[in-house]
């Protein structure tokens, strides 16, 4: 910063002038779109159903989505599957209990306090690092207006509210239990959030690369335990309907662009709208199968090599745990063919990583992460799907190639980010008298 832009930011009244806008305008969103009834038919529909099922005690009939609810035709017709572990659908008995209008609007406030719990935990772990001598360069203002221009978050409105966003808070969980060494803390978070997102299941490679036995012994323990409970409330039958629905949606190997953010999508994008197939539940070709599957083996090298910097760095232990569960996010958000765009919420825990030592990062990661958290905008639809309709034919292979890039942008310049770590010499700041970080 020049010295005059430093000294108006150092204001009393300016920042506490920018803190009125940003928590107003975040009031305004969270309301907004509290109250907002869409995605009713959408997202929502399938959560609604599932809870209506559960409360009339119809579990085993929560993975058929035209069956009746207690006699009745379902209130929402939504023709996608929850695919969700039959144990999570507890989490939505709630829901049953209310007309689909004021359901809606419960689960969306539900889901936007999870995000501000989330946000706010996020920030508290990164600020309490310093009383060891990490740096914290995000001022919570800056912080506040990444929150409100985070799209990825925002995204779950608009389609009646996600599961996402439970996931997120018990990712920051995860995140907190973990780099303290709480191992079976730590495995009971991300188990759960495994239950809600069953591909969250690739985070373990991460911690099987780093061979930390201890926390994958408990978190095979408290994921073997989970379903050991979820097959004596449900029973077989509806385990194995889940696993088959796990495996149709696994089959959907091409959507729009501006739907996915996954970098082994972009095959998938190139593929379908350059071949034109008929559906895309037609079985995937055999080229491109091979070509994904080349793609994920060059993102398990990528986390292998990843992985071996951190053991054989010298870093403080806990920047290891933290660089360790950064990458574990990213490489599940990579891994899979098709990745929802609201998932990208995960994104913000390694971006928000980043962020905390920006001052001592080298000018290259600066420009990766800054890219980073701008091209998180894509998730509107503004910057998406308008986009596309109003300047795009996707008639080409270099047009259909660059969109498909521009849809996967911020996962992509946040895995460069990671790989380019660590920061400057001095980005530690660990065991110096005079270190204290100066925030942006």
């Amino acid at each position: 910063m020049s010295g005059s832009v430093r000294a108006l930011w150092s204001s009393r009244f300016v920042q506490a002038a920018l803190l009125l806008l940003v928590v107003g305008l975040l009031g305004v969103r969270f309301v907004r779109g509290a109250m907002s009834d869409a995605g009713l038919n959408w997202d929502f529909a399938n959560f609604y159903n599932v809870g209506a099922r559960m409360l009339c005690g119809e579990s085993g009939n929560i993975y058929k989505y035209d069956s009746p609810v207690c006699g009745q035709p379902p209130a929402l017709d939504n023709r996608a599957e929850y695919v969700g572990f039959p144990l999570s659908a507890y989490l939505f008995t709630p829901l049953g209990a209310f007309s689909p209008r004021t359901g809606i609007a419960i689960f969306k406030t539900f889901c936007l306090l999870c995000y501000a719990a989330g946000f706010a935990l996020l920030y508290l772990h990164f600020a309490r690092r310093t009383a060891s001598g990490a740096r914290f360069d995000l001022h919570p203002i800056v912080y506040l207006f990444m929150v409100l221009f985070f799209e990825p978050a925002w995204r779950i409105l608009p389609i009646g509210g996600q599961s996402t966003a439970m996931v997120f808070l018990l990712l920051v969980l995860f995140l907190q239990a973990y780099t303290a060494k709480r191992y079976w803390l730590a495995a009971i978070f991300l188990s759960l959030a495994g239950l809600l997102k069953p591909f969250l299941a690739t985070v373990a490679l991460t911690f099987l690369l780093a061979r930390n036995w201890q926390f994958l012994a408990a978190l095979v323990a408290t994921s073997g335990l989970e379903a050991l409970l979820s097959l004596f409330l449900f029973g077989w039958r509806s385990h194995v309907e889940w696993f088959k629905i796990v495996l149709q949606e696994s089959s959907r190997w091409a959507i729009p662009w501006w739907y996915h953010t996954s970098i082994t999508g972009i095959l998938g994008n190139v593929w379908i709208y350059l071949q034109h197939p008929e559906g895309i539940w037609a079985p995937m070709p055999v080229s491109l199968r091979i070509a994904q599957t080349i793609c994920r083996i060059v993102l398990v090298l990528v986390l292998g090599y990843a992985v071996r910097k951190q053991s054989l760095s010298d870093w403080p232990e806990d920047e290891k745990q933290h660089y360790l569960v950064c990458w574990s996010i990213v490489f599940a958000l990579s891994f899979p063919g098709i990745v929802w765009e609201h998932y990208w919420a995960f994104l913000f825990i390694p971006l928000v990583y980043l962020f905390a030592q920006f001052n001592a990062l080298p000018r290259s990661v600066q420009a990766l992460a800054l890219l980073g958290a701008i091209f998180t905008l894509r998730a509107r639809k503004t910057f998406a799907h308008d986009l596309d309709v109003r300047f795009f034919k996707m008639d080409n292979f270099f047009e259909v190639l660059g969109v498909s890039l521009y849809a996967c942008a911020a996962l992509i310049l946040v895995l460069l980010a990671l790989l380019r770590w660590p920061p400057g010499t001095d980005g530690f700041q660990r065991g110096l008298p005079d270190g204290e970080a100066k925030s942006i």
